[in-house]
Formats: C-alpha cells, structure tokens, sequence
C-alpha cells in the first residue's frame, strides 16, 4: 500500500481483555470493524511483533502496530451521475424526494457510486 506509515498503539489497563478489533475500531473511527478484521488477516496489523487474530483479548501493555496508510476508507470523490429519482418539491434550502426502495442514499464501502448523493449531483443540487 503506498503511503504506508506504520501506526504504534500501546493498550492500556483499561483494554485489559478488550478484543483487539474492538480496541482498533475505537482508535481508528475512519475503518469500520469488518474492515479492521481484513487488516488483520491480511498481515497488516500485528500485536508485539506478531500476528493475533481479531478475538485477541489485549493486556496492559501490548503494542499494537497498524501498518495501513492513513488515508484508507478517507478519500474517494462525489461523481455527479444520471440517476432517475423523483423530486417532490426543491428551494434553496430543502429537497423532498420520494427515493425509490433500491437506491442507496449516500457511498459507502461497497456503493461508492449510484447512490442518491451522486443522482443529486447528477441534477446539479448543491449539497452541503
């Protein structure tokens, strides 16, 4: 992975026993448990010096190692897309919009596209 900075976190007494996904989701609110759990898998995260599984259950003291760049699950860009969706009423300052069951409404791991966010861009309403 480029721009790849490892990251040093030192349990403390109070994650004594705390599971070391958990530990890390607390830590790392930009990664998502599911995705922590991958790093793990994938080598990318050890506990003083080694591997450990995601049920690891931490002690005072261990030293965490998160070898994932900074910027992973941070930067993706908006793409305004040609996305039916059935406007209601629209201002300045509101959009009421009868969203169809299917539609995701914004990106996410997994829908980075196609969603409602990129249908209202694709309109050319300005969100903030």
């Amino acid at each position: 992975m480029e721009d790849n900075h490892p990251r040093q976190l030192v349990a403390e007494a109070a994650d004594e026993g705390r599971r070391l996904d958990i530990f890390l989701a607390s830590k790392l609110d930009h990664l998502s448990r599911s995705r922590i759990q991958r790093f793990i898998k994938d080598g990318l995260i050890h506990v003083n010096g080694g591997s450990r599984l995601a049920s690891y259950a931490l002690k005072a003291g261990d030293i965490v190692v998160v070898s994932v760049p900074e910027s992973e699950g941070r930067e993706f860009a908006l793409i305004p897309q040609d996305i039916p969706v059935r406007i209601v009423y629209l201002d300045d300052d509101i959009v009421v919009i009868n969203k169809q069951a299917d539609l995701v409404v914004h990106p996410a791991h997994g829908n980075w596209d196609g969603t409602l966010v990129n249908a209202l861009l694709g309109k050319g309403i300005e969100l903030s």
